[in-house]
């Protein structure tokens, strides 16, 4: 049995220069993320329905770039444009959306959203740019009698009001 790790190539980060480096990584499938010591949460890979959360519309993204939209502000600009406003302390990447915490609690959502994976307060189809969670969601108890009696039919989640997370 061989392995692939000696055909594999590294990827140069180039923001070492700031003293900034990555703490840890997440990856799933087809995109890769990486939050830094100075807070700050890269992306790169796929992103045809904005799991990379950059802020533009591309199919891939073939060096690491930043997440935006990750303030707490109103969005007075265009979400993409906006400061980040607390560092990143953790993030986390789905099949095709990515989620992060903030230092002080809030929890930001990216990428395919048609099941509601975004956390907002209606089902937003994708987003290339993080969005603030609104809501927490799960299925209401007919999803779990339907599951176990081996039924499907599509059910809408019930959505609950998310404060901070600590």
């Amino acid at each position: 049995q061989q392995s692939i790790l000696s055909q594999l190539t590294p990827l140069a980060v180039d923001h070492h220069a700031n003293g900034e480096y990555p703490i840890s990584v997440a990856c799933p499938a087809g995109f890769s993320a990486y939050p830094t010591n100075q807070g700050h949460l890269y992306t790169f890979g796929l992103h045809a329905y904005g799991q990379c959360g950059i802020g533009v519309v591309s199919n891939n993204v073939w060096q690491p770039q930043r997440v935006t939209g990750l303030c707490s502000d109103f969005a007075h600009v265009p979400r993409a444009q906006m400061e980040q406003s607390y560092p990143i302390t953790q993030g986390a990447l789905g099949l095709q959306h990515g989620v992060c915490l903030k230092s002080e609690g809030e929890v930001f959502c990216w990428g395919k959203g048609e099941r509601g994976q975004l956390g907002q307060e209606r089902v937003v189809m994708e987003s290339h740019t993080a969005l603030p969670v609104k809501r927490a969601f799960s299925f209401d108890d007919a999803w779990e009698d339907a599951t176990a009696e081996g039924e499907t039919r599509n059910l809408k989640p019930v959505y609950e009001p998310i404060g901070k997370v600590r």
